[in-house]
C-alpha cells in the first residue's frame, strides 16, 4: 500500500505540473492509471468482503451442490485476485526500484517512465479482473 499510495502521488504531481498538462496522452494515462488501479483494489476488496460475508455461516446449511458452487467462486477468486495483485505487484515494483524515495526523479523523468513503462499492458489487468468477477456466491 505505501507503493501504491507515493505512486498514486506521484500521479496527481504530475497531473498538477503546468509544464505536462499540456501533454494529453500523458494526462489520459495518468487518469486510466488512477482509475485501474483504484477500481482493481476496490473490486478485491469487495470480493473479500462477499466471501467473509457469504462463508460465514457457510456449514450451516450445506449441500453438495451448494459446497461445489461454492468450491468453484473461491477458485475464480483466487484465479482472479492472485492475477490481478501478480500484475499490479510487476508495475508497482518496477516503479518502486526506479523510484524508490519520492523525491528522486522529476516529473518529466516520472512521466516519462509512465508512458513508456506503466501504460504497456496495464490494461490486461481490467480483462483479468472482470473475468474474475463473473461468478458469485449467489448463482
Amino acid at each position: 500500500m505505501p507503493i501504491i499510495a507515493g505512486f498514486l502521488f506521484a500521479v496527481d504531481d504530475i497531473k498538477g505540473n503546468v509544464q505536462m498538462k499540456s501533454d494529453i496522452r500523458l494526462m489520459e494515462t495518468c487518469e486510466m492509471l488512477e482509475s485501474i488501479i483504484s477500481e482493481r483494489l476496490s473490486g478485491i476488496t469487495g470480493r473479500v468482503e462477499n466471501f467473509e460475508r457469504s462463508t460465514a455461516h457457510m456449514w450451516d446449511e450445506i449441500s453438495a451442490a451448494r459446497f461445489r458452487q461454492i468450491e468453484r467462486v473461491i477458485s475464480s477468486y483466487h484465479t482472479n485476485i492472485g492475477g490481478v495483485l501478480c500484475a499490479l505487484s510487476v508495475k508497482l515494483d518496477a516503479w518502486h526500484k526506479m523510484f524508490p524515495d519520492p523525491t528522486l526523479g522529476g516529473p518529466a523523468r516520472k512521466a516519462e517512465f509512465i508512458i513508456t513503462e506503466m501504460r504497456q499492458g496495464i490494461t490486461s489487468i481490467e480483462q483479468v479482473d472482470h473475468e474474475g468477477s463473473l461468478l458469485s456466491f449467489d448463482s
